[in-house]
């Protein structure tokens, strides 16, 4: 073995080691790869009286082992920017997995895709975006509140679509308010996947509350409905496994909380196909119905 010699004349007990980085001589029989400034150190023969320079010709790697050396006092430029780039290399990793934690927390949550409370919009016309089946839907303004109105005649049922079209794990959400004449009320609801998809109708003449699936009523549960007053409602429908999808409803008064459970549901074999929201509404009593605060959002399966 070729014994060689540090920087401070002692010797290497691997028999290849070179003194630095500057131009120092090495033995025979040891080769170096490294860097010097911007310009690489190539491998070359370290015979007696050969010196490492920046031009050094190219070579295949020696038998013999390549030595790597370097001035402990002062580390050399290539390396700084070997460190350099590792830096960039673990913030680039970092900010990529703080993106996929986010994204994971969006999803365990809930992200809005729709949202709408009329104070924008100009009173006397229907909303952009939104597109009515039929009725008479225009924003109105009752004491510097703007609302979405469904005329009170003629006396008929009628919806108007809005947001983007979606199939499941999807909730809408929406804030009504109806008025009776006489013993004459109003029914209401709000509805996911376009008008033949699911319904969650507020039917004051029945005092119930009533969950469809286009026409067929699926589930429901006894309701006593406040007139003049508004109300909540909520519809989400929810895939819990393969094959199997949850629609859920509830309501609740604008002075109260939402509640923690569903009042009516049932269970749906079903793939659903996608959809627009929907807000419905049938004047029975002969006056106008408000929606306003609408919202469509993107649920996962583990909102109860």
């Amino acid at each position: 073995m070729n014994q060689m010699l540090d920087h401070e004349g002692r010797e290497d007990h691997r028999g290849r080691a070179i003194r630095n980085l500057r131009g120092h001589r090495a033995l025979r029989g040891d080769c170096f790869v490294g860097s010097w400034g911007d310009q690489p150190l190539t491998r070359a023969p370290c015979g007696a009286g050969h010196h490492l320079t920046r031009n050094a010709p190219s070579s295949t790697i020696p038998t013999r082992g390549v030595a790597r050396a370097y001035d402990r006092s002062e580390p050399v430029r290539g390396q700084r920017h070997h460190f350099q780039i590792n830096g960039l290399m673990k913030l680039a990793l970092i900010i990529l997995l703080a993106g996929a934690w986010c994204s994971l927390f969006r999803v365990a949550g809930s992200q809005v895709l729709f949202e709408a409370d009329f104070e924008k919009e100009l009173t006397g016309q229907i909303p952009e975006g939104f597109l009515a089946l039929d009725g008479a839907f225009v924003v109105r303004e009752d004491k510097g509140n703007r609302v979405l109105e469904l005329a009170g005649a003629p006396l008929s049922a009628y919806s108007i679509l809005f947001g983007p079209p979606v199939s499941h794990n999807m909730s809408v959400t929406a804030r009504v308010l109806g008025k009776n004449k006489g013993r004459r009320c109003p029914a209401f609801a709000v509805g996911l996947l376009g008008a033949g998809g699911y319904r969650l109708q507020v039917s004051p003449g029945r005092k119930e509350l009533e969950l469809f699936k286009a026409d067929k009523r699926m589930a429901n549960a006894p309701f006593d409905w406040q007139p003049g007053k508004w109300l909540w409602l909520r519809l989400a429908v929810t895939r819990v496994k393969e094959g199997e999808w949850q629609v859920r409803g509830k309501v609740w008064g604008e002075d109260a909380s939402e509640p923690g459970t569903w009042a009516v549901r049932f269970s749906d074999t079903s793939e659903p196909r996608p959809g627009r929201a929907l807000v419905l509404g049938c004047p029975i009593a002969g006056t106008p119905i408000w929606y306003d605060n609408l919202k469509v959002e993107e649920t996962s399966p583990e909102q109860k």
